[in-house]
């Protein structure tokens, strides 16, 4: 007797190919490996919802064509402390604007 044919299992993850060595994909280019799956090729983030056009330039901010992660190309670390501080600053010197704003009339009276 013969087994049955193997089914594929209908619970198990999605497979994402690996990407094709020595082949990177279109408009990608080689950057450190991505810290989740050490894939070397990511494409640049031009813009995010944190740093605007300035923050991703300056951290080099990428995203990885394997699975899809956002890190610094740099380092192929994250960027999450990068981030923070960037943040904290934006706020700081706005409200360093603020209070400049407010604070100059009242001393200039």
């Amino acid at each position: 007797m013969s087994s049955p044919p193997l089914q594929p299992n209908p619970y198990a993850p999605p497979v994402t190919p690996a990407p094709l060595q020595g082949m990177p994909p279109p408009g990608s280019e080689q950057f450190a490996p991505c810290p989740q799956c050490r894939c070397p090729y990511a494409k640049r983030i031009k813009w995010t919802f944190w740093g605007g056009a300035l923050g991703p330039w300056m951290f080099t901010h990428v995203r990885c064509t394997h699975c899809g992660s956002a890190y610094n190309g740099k380092t192929g670390q994250w960027n999450t402390n990068n981030i923070v501080v960037y943040m904290l600053v934006g706020v700081l010197v706005g409200l360093a604007l603020g209070v400049a704003v407010v604070l100059v009339p009242i001393l200039m009276k």
